[in-house]
């Protein structure tokens, strides 16, 4: 699978830079500590059924083709050392050829009692996804959306007229949390509402702001056409999209990503209402750029800044954060006005 390799090589060098959006959320401070001790915060939080004791999930990267495997074997051991749940990338390499499963279930091999969650994509049945949720004893599954990047692939589904029926058969029968994940578009409070009679309940947003694969698309085929890569929707735009679900429907969880960098930006994204959040690309370059002694130091780094911008907000445990108050500058309070994200 040629196309992975060059996936990763692409995403390491992506030099398109697209704002997540969330320098224009702006937390409003309290000078009075508020909390106890900063250093007995509890950072634990739930995504569901799903108890997590990070709010940061490695997200899906990669898997299939023999070069995956070191990655996907480096990085669980750094799951497992700092307790954090990671996805594999999309599982249909391994469900076509079973040879290169040892691909994906190092990841389960390295993390016997960690959260694991399997992928498939648009295309899949539901037998598909339980070949993939047993190829790893997976806690969850992630049903991604990359519409963009299939109709720009010259290889990629121009056929989708199965795709609902079966993405309802695994909302409805998944003995596992399937978690619906969009890979850089983001997504609108109308695809989350008409998801949610469906059977969804838990959403990774997949903003506008990471890895972009319309542009990575475009680079394999050498193509210098910019029309679709600022296609969708930044985290930020996306989060508040949610805040309409939010209000709705208090059983529905997301998780933020899309370009999340820093432990700051996991307050934000948790103050507009995200359980957890994704990171794949910013772990990835650290990894591959730098290396894993450097990405287990990145991990401790995003954890202290996470736990310094609780105490900051006066948070002693992740469900506090949902109640700090927050403001919206420049253009995205101007989305959200005229989306009436706010609005009852």
């Amino acid at each position: 699978m040629q196309r992975k390799i060059e996936h990763i090589d692409l995403a390491l060098k992506q030099c398109l830079t697209l704002s997540n959006g969330l320098n224009d959320i702006q937390l409003i401070p309290n000078s009075l500590p508020k909390i106890a001790n900063a250093d007995h915060i509890n950072i634990e939080t739930k995504i569901g059924e799903l108890c997590l004791s990070s709010p940061i999930i490695i997200n899906a990267i990669t898997g299939g083709v023999k070069e995956a495997y070191q990655i996907n074997k480096d990085l669980s051991l750094i799951a497992r050392k700092h307790n954090l749940a990671i996805a594999v990338g999309s599982q249909k390499a391994a469900i076509k050829d079973p040879v290169m499963q040892y691909t994906y279930s190092i990841v389960r091999e390295n993390n016997p009692d960690g959260i694991v969650i399997a992928n498939i994509g648009m295309d899949s049945t539901f037998d598909m996804a339980m070949q993939a949720v047993e190829m790893l004893r997976a806690n969850a599954i992630q049903y991604h959306f990359n519409l963009p990047q299939e109709l720009l692939m010259n290889e990629g589904d121009r056929t989708f007229q199965h795709m609902k029926e079966e993405l309802s058969k695994i909302l409805i029968h998944s003995p596992v949390p399937v978690i619906l994940k969009e890979v850089g578009s983001g997504m609108s409070r109308e695809f989350m509402k008409e998801m949610i009679s469906m059977g969804a309940a838990i959403f990774d947003l997949g903003g506008k702001g990471g890895t972009n694969f319309a542009w990575i698309e475009l680079q394999r085929q050498g193509i210098q056409d910019d029309t679709f890569v600022d296609w969708g929707l930044t985290l930020a735009e996306s989060l508040i999209e949610y805040q309409r679900i939010r209000a709705l429907h208090t059983d529905v969880h997301v998780i933020a990503s899309g370009g999340i960098e820093n432990g700051l930006e996991i307050v934000k994204c948790l103050a507009l209402g995200a359980s957890a959040v994704g990171i794949a690309g910013h772990f990835l370059r650290t990894y591959y750029l730098k290396s894993i002694e450097h990405l287990d130091q990145e991990v401790s780094k995003l954890h202290r800044e996470f736990k310094i911008g609780m105490a900051l907000i006066g948070a002693n445990k992740v469900d506090e954060i949902k109640n700090i108050p927050f403001v919206l500058k420049h253009s995205l309070y101007t989305y959200a006005y005229q989306r009436k994200l706010f609005s009852n």
